[in-house]
């Protein structure tokens, strides 16, 4: 149960990061 939720949580760390990572590039894009 617990490896369980500390790979959910790095999982959701890495699509966080991914999403702002997106974001801060399509920003710099439109600039």
């Amino acid at each position: 149960l617990q490896i369980k939720f500390n790979i959910r949580k790095i999982v959701l760390i890495f699509w966080i990061n991914k999403s702002s990572w997106i974001h801060l590039k399509l920003f710099t894009l439109k600039n």
